[in-house]
């Protein structure tokens, strides 16, 4: 008579962290998720470059907190929809406590689409 072989244990691969990452919850997030990920998504890569140049002398956490006004702004990032936006529709955006030099910003992501 044989005996069931035991079922065995996940064990979860102990999350290695950069000191960066802190405690905060949008830091270890983008960490663990998307930091040191590779991408080829020409849409990800533009939310990218345009946070990073939002970033100038910021923290990261801060653009972090911020992003989801960033994704209002640049229509989720559309690559087409930010490199039709006129100057007047660039001004014309309402004004949102969750982007940092806004004008600048989109500025630099229509030239950059």
């Amino acid at each position: 008579m044989s005996t069931p072989k035991a079922k065995r244990r996940k064990t979860e691969k102990p999350v290695h962290r950069c000191g960066w990452a802190g405690e905060e919850p949008g830091m270890v997030k983008y960490h663990d998720e998307e930091w040191g990920v590779p991408s080829h998504d020409d849409k990800h890569l533009f939310e990218m470059l345009t946070l990073e140049g939002a970033q100038a002398g910021l923290c990261w956490a801060t653009i972090l907190k911020k992003r989801e006004g960033y994704r209002k702004a640049f229509h989720n990032f559309d690559i087409q929809k930010v490199a039709k936006m006129s100057k007047a529709s660039q001004t014309q955006l309402p004004p949102f406590p969750c982007a940092l030099s806004l004008s600048v910003s989109i500025c630099l992501s229509v030239c950059l689409s």
